[in-house]
Parts: C-alpha cells; sequence; structure tokens
C-alpha cells in the first residue's frame, strides 16, 4: 500500500482542501478521507462503507502527474498517519 495527503489549492467553498488516498500497487483507491475547509471530514471505502465521500472508480494518478496541475501539493505519508486521519474522521462521523 502506498498513501498520499493531497492539498487542493482552490476557492470553493464545498469542496475538499484535503485528500488523503490509502492506495494498492496498481493505484486504485482502498480508502479516502477529504477534509474540508469547515474541519468536516468525509470518508470512504471500496467495500461501501462512506460519510459525505464517495469512492472514486478512477485509479489515481501518480504523485507527478497530480503535482503537474499548480492546484495541488502532493505529500507521500505513512500508514499510521492515515490511519490516524482515519479515525478522526470515524469518530467525527459517530458524534453526529
Amino acid at each position: 500500500m502506498q498513501y498520499m495527503k493531497v492539498n487542493w489549492i482552490h476557492d470553493f467553498i464545498d469542496d475538499p482542501i484535503w485528500i488523503y488516498g490509502e492506495l494498492n500497487d496498481e493505484m486504485e483507491e482502498v480508502r479516502k478521507i477529504e477534509i474540508f475547509r469547515n474541519g468536516h471530514l468525509g470518508y470512504a471505502a471500496c467495500n461501501g462503507v462512506s460519510h459525505i465521500a464517495f469512492s472514486s472508480e478512477e485509479n489515481w494518478p501518480t504523485k507527478e502527474e497530480i503535482e503537474s496541475d499548480p492546484q495541488f501539493q502532493v505529500f507521500i505519508i505513512s500508514q499510521q498517519e492515515f490511519e490516524e486521519t482515519w479515525a478522526k474522521a470515524m469518530h467525527q462521523s459517530a458524534q453526529n
């Protein structure tokens, strides 16, 4: 597995500003977390579990391909960082 955190630089109110991805070797999305400007967290998993977010049907591009668009900054992160953020998203959705 590989883990990415993407900063999406934009002014859209209803779209996430951070997108986290847990990706398999084919760059298929296994789990995703979206963080919105208002602090809400959404998540989705390929097994159908979701809250606010939806799983992508397309494979993720490579880090270099994503970063070729200046509105995106990509960070390779650890599994631990992804899991901690996933736990926060799950906890937040349980509170609502």
